[in-house]
């Protein structure tokens, strides 16, 4: 059922408590309130917060929404609950299950859909700011852009990449900004423009290049399309650790947008996921055939290179227009 007929149905006046504590559960607690429903804490064995119990101090006749990803089964398994319901995303909307009936959620992981990253990534720089972190090195967990041999590749190698395509009369577009690791590496262009699916990532942007916010251009995507940017305007599009986790159809969308957008003489930097890759099915990645991805490509394309050797984790396309 949907979650809005769960808490009417199902919770009514009864508080609730939802498992564990994160950046998806964060997020899912922003959705409930909007609904009128209300949740005593989170439950979590591993966090200390003022806000979090932990599953033994749980009485049986307690309600438990587990909403995680990957480890709904060990969280459920910890819990005393005789109520326990798994949360999951079917689409655009947010569905509730009985655990015993619910079945197949393995197939669906969250982290996986549009609602889930606009979540996370939301969440995750709203954190880091109000933890008031040092956003210089954010995304560096991610891999470092200076590094040349680490677990997902030859970072070094996309930033000198980038320093022989960038000239100063550019106008570059960086799809997926988030919190700004690789846009330092186009700031020798004439023109940014910064594509998120989160609003958030704006004052970010603005607070860690306040020198060159005069030339930097926002757009909020609904997260398949570019419709605020003008025809053949862009000389270069990047997008890298963006797409890895969106589905065949939003990728061939941007495909089509990016050769749009894209002036004669363009070019695209673009890294997906592969599933013939262990880097990339080992994190979760959506299971694309890259071979597919490059023939729809050719659509729109002049040129179409597939590099799967730079990075471990993906592929990097080389689009000309």
């Amino acid at each position: 059922m949907l979650i809005a007929t769960w808490i009417r149905e199902v919770v009514g006046e009864r508080e609730f408590y939802i498992a564990p504590k994160n950046d998806i559960a964060e997020g899912l607690h922003e959705e409930i309130s909007k609904l009128g429903g209300i949740h005593n804490l989170y439950v979590d064995s591993f966090k200390n917060d003022t806000d979090v119990l932990h599953p033994k101090l749980l009485k049986k006749t307690d309600i438990v929404l587990v909403y995680s990803p990957n480890y709904w089964q060990e969280i459920s398994a910890a819990i005393p609950s005789n109520y326990i319901y798994i949360c999951q995303v079917e689409s655009t909307s947010l569905s509730v299950y009985p655990i015993d009936s619910f079945k197949g959620y393995a197939d669906t992981v969250i982290s996986n859909t549009l609602f889930g990253q606009r979540t996370i990534w939301k969440n995750h720089l709203l954190n880091h700011i109000s933890n008031k972190k040092d956003f210089s090195t954010y995304g560096f967990e991610w891999g470092e852009p200076e590094s040349e041999d680490q677990e997902l590749g030859n970072y070094k190698q996309i930033v000198n990449i980038l320093e022989k395509n960038i000239s100063g009369n550019d106008h570059v577009l960086e799809l997926g900004t988030l919190g700004g690791k690789w846009t330092k590496y186009l700031l020798k262009a004439k023109r940014i423009t910064c594509v998120d699916i989160n609003d958030v990532m704006i004052d970010v942007i603005k607070s860690r290049y306040p020198k060159e916010v005069s030339k930097i251009d926002f757009y909020i995507s609904q997260g398949d399309e570019l419709n605020g940017i003008d025809n053949c305007s862009i000389d270069l599009v990047f997008c890298i650790d963006t797409l890895v986790r969106s589905s065949e159809t939003i990728i061939k969308s941007y495909l089509r947008e990016m050769c749009r957008v894209v002036a004669n003489g363009g070019i695209v930097f673009l890294h997906l996921p592969s599933n013939d890759m262990v880097g990339s099915i080992e994190r979760g990645f959506t299971l694309i055939d890259p071979n597919n991805i490059v023939t729809y490509a050719k659509r729109y394309f002049s040129n179409v290179d597939s590099d799967n050797k730079l990075l471990t984790h993906g592929i990097l396309l080389t689009l000309k227009k």
